[in-house]
């Protein structure tokens, strides 16, 4: 994802989009990479798509990311010149506000359904 980013940045946004459509693919098909974790790749797909200022779907991608971690997309991250360009549309930043609001009290319901052994 990194390479999306970069490609995109420097205007070449048809090879950008070619690599996103492929880790996409693998995500719709449920490919995993043994190198990253889910949670990963759905934070760095937040991301391009944050960079690229597709706002609805940098909100969909960050709400993806933290379903499966309460960490999400970290917290830098969401506050780097990244998110710049839909971090003052107001669909994403009531989404970050929702999801970002209501992970500690899954953290707190989930752990009570821990069986300590």
């Amino acid at each position: 994802m990194l390479r999306a980013t970069c490609l995109s940045e420097s205007g070449q946004e048809t090879p950008a989009a070619a690599v996103i459509d492929s880790v996409l693919g693998d995500v719709e098909s449920g490919v995993s990479d043994s190198v990253f974790t889910d949670v990963i790749r759905f934070e760095d797909l937040a991301t391009y798509y944050a960079l690229v200022g597709d706002a609805p779907a940098a909100a969909a991608w960050a709400e993806r990311a933290y379903r499966l971690s309460p960490s999400g997309i970290e917290s830098m991250v969401l506050q780097s010149a990244l998110f710049d360009g839909v971090r003052q549309n107001p669909d994403f930043r009531e989404a970050v506000s929702r999801i970002r609001s209501g992970i500690w009290d899954r953290v707190k319901t989930e752990s009570q359904q821990v069986i300590v052994p």
